[in-house]
């Protein structure tokens, strides 16, 4: 008996997984650093005939990565554009200076997109990354590579959500929030929005004031400092 796929029941129509889905010949990448080496090799995997353009404001005059052009500024173009940036606030920032018009989402192959799952614009899911059903992730929020999103549970707009780090189920994570390498989120938990949850980090219970939490069980170590987190 012929059963869809877990893709097929995504509630995302501008994500970019498969080849069958939907097809771009460009994209244009606002940022050049570590991470979109991730997001490259991931558009590379899905289209071998890709081209992709850079725009970083720190480029050098005829810079290249895996030998495409990286520019200072970018004309006005209709090409679908990724935000691969990995500061939370910067990814925020440009998200709101540019628009969402042409975003578009970008997914793995090799992730697993669950039953009844929602995405938003301009999201990243990297290889072996696993979204549960009827989980949901914000606009401009970024899953690692190995990263696990439980079932129901809801991540905010322009958060991150590190490699190998665990969202049980029914957690809610609010905006601007960074869930560090190998955190760990207890189910039924809350977070509140700006906050850094530090690698390795165990959160047994809510969360409801912004800052730096470390350890297990999570506490907090640093009060949220106006335009310092």
């Amino acid at each position: 008996m012929y059963r869809p796929t877990s893709y097929t029941y995504a509630k995302n129509t501008n994500i970019l997984k498969d080849k069958a889905s939907v097809s771009y010949k460009q994209v244009l990448i606002y940022g050049c650093g570590g991470h979109s080496r991730a997001i490259t090799d991931v558009l590379i995997s899905c289209y071998e005939d890709i081209t992709i353009t850079y725009i970083d404001e720190s480029a050098k005059d005829g810079e290249t990565l895996f030998g495409f052009p990286v520019f200072r500024k970018v004309q006005k173009s209709e090409t679908p554009i990724f935000f691969a940036i990995g500061d939370n606030q910067k990814r925020k920032d440009k998200y709101e200076q540019i628009g969402s018009d042409r975003l578009i989402s970008i997914c793995s192959p090799k992730a697993h997109i669950a039953l009844g799952s929602e995405l938003g614009k301009g999201v990243f899911i990297g290889n072996f990354a696993h979204v549960g059903p009827q989980a949901k992730i914000g606009n401009n929020t970024i899953l690692s590579s190995g990263s696990n999103v439980e079932h129901e549970s809801v991540i905010g707009n322009h958060s991150h959500v590190g490699s190998r780090a665990v969202v049980s189920g029914r957690c809610k994570v609010g905006d601007i929030v960074i869930i560090g390498v190998n955190a760990v989120i207890k189910d039924y938990v809350s977070i509140c929005s700006n906050v850094i949850i530090g690698a390795g980090a165990v959160v047994v219970k809510n969360i409801t004031e912004p800052g730096v939490y470390r350890g297990c069980p999570a506490t907090l170590i640093k009060p949220k400092q106006l335009n310092n987190l």
